[in-house]
């Protein structure tokens, strides 16, 4: 069976299964499907394996199916079959609907798996503001930064295997697949972490630039926690995740709610933000990478200056440190950023992160600015229109 979810995981539809629960078995799978609606978001497809703990319904329906009424009447039916053959089973109910049919599923309660694969997109992100605070006594350096959410995403479809082990495969070949990609950290981070050995099988389909500023690598090994944390039910609350992916990488942990947020200390102490407007951006992507290593170091060593009349996009002002010292290296940067500010449908530009990616905001109707971007810039500098999903 296949469960169908939109941008924030679980739908209404889920509730109401997480109501019948309730009713029918004082099951806490309501508190789950909480739990599952904050905590996993940009779930796309959920592959379900019915299993010696599961018991599998099929409900007849008419067009009105997904109505919540006729919805909550098929789950009573199968709750009630469920009572008839006394399976005393727990877990949150999951369905699919397949055609001219509502599917039922009950179970994972006392070990086994609702589902084997999850298929989930890794957002990628722009900093709205970046300020460097200064060098920790780690090599980190102490920030604090607006960052959120865009529409640009990764797809990675996690699947469980009998045996033990990872299989990692990446559609962009440039990138490692062994033990240096996040995406495989990530993993090792989890059993660690939760004592537990499993098999795993990972495909990443990349579509966020790397060596970009957009925290491509970051948000794969977000999602791949996440991801896993449903598929064998370790039940690590949004803190926990929040914990263990600050182990791996300075900005994963903010990828764990996907929301627009404040970070401080080197990036792993989140604090979601409300108010970040929802705009439309321009990503403009030089061919070439900046290394983040470089570009704090770079920082460290620089003389610094701070901005007079940052660029506002609403009440947030517009700032990032680490442009001076990558934009002294390189020259197309501050070039780029300046032509698009000075652009009549473009309301402000910056460099996020470490770059080397440039973004413009969008005032309104754009035109073809993607389309004058390369003219200018020649071909070789890559052009994502996207928006801030707040």
């Amino acid at each position: 069976a296949r469960a169908l979810c939109g941008g924030n995981g679980i739908s209404d539809h889920a509730r109401t299964a997480a109501q019948v629960d309730s009713r029918h078995f004082g099951s806490q799978s309501g508190g789950g499907v909480d739990r599952l609606f904050r905590g996993v978001r940009n779930v796309v497809e959920f592959q379900i394996e019915k299993n010696a703990r599961a018991e599998f319904f099929e409900v007849p329906h008419n067009g009105w199916a997904l109505s919540r009424k006729k919805l909550e009447a098929d789950l009573e039916k199968a709750a009630f079959a469920e009572q008839r053959i006394g399976e005393p089973l727990g877990g949150v109910g999951v369905w699919s609907v397949d055609g001219n049919n509502d599917f039922f599923l009950r179970g994972a309660g006392r070990g086994g798996h609702l589902s084997r694969r999850m298929t989930i997109d890794a957002p990628a992100k722009v900093n709205l503001t970046l300020r460097v605070l200064g060098r920790r006594p780690d090599g980190f350096h102490d920030i604090e930064t607006l960052m959120a959410p865009l529409d640009l995403a990764d797809r990675l479809v996690v699947e469980l295997k009998d045996a033990p082990g990872l299989d990692f495969f990446c559609s962009d070949p440039s990138l490692p697949t062994d033990g240096s990609n996040l995406v495989c950290k990530a993993v090792s981070a989890f059993a660690v972490a939760t004592g537990r050995e499993f098999g795993v099988r990972i495909h990443l389909e990349k579509r966020i630039p790397h060596g970009a500023g957009l925290g491509g690598g970051s948000s794969d090994a977000a999602a791949v926690l996440k991801a896993l944390n449903e598929l064998l039910g370790a039940g690590l609350s949004i803190e926990d995740l929040e914990k263990l992916a600050a182990t791996i990488g300075s900005d994963v942990a903010f990828f764990i709610r996907g929301v627009p947020a404040i970070c401080r200390g080197r990036g792993e102490r989140v604090e979601p933000l409300e108010g970040v407007p929802s705009a439309e951006i321009l990503l403009v992507k030089p061919p070439f990478p900046v290394s983040t290593a470089w570009a704090y170091g770079a920082w460290a060593a620089a003389a610094k200056s701070r901005e007079t009349l940052p660029a506002m996009l609403g009440s947030f002002a517009m700032v990032n440190d680490l442009e001076s010292p990558v934009f002294s290296k390189h020259l197309q940067l501050p070039v780029l950023k300046r032509w698009l500010a000075a652009q009549p449908d473009v309301q402000a530009a910056m460099m996020s992160g470490s770059g080397s990616t440039v973004f413009a905001v969008l005032d309104g109707a754009s035109g073809n600015l993607a389309e004058r971007v390369g003219e200018e810039f020649g071909k070789s500098f890559s052009v994502w229109r996207c928006r801030i999903a707040s």
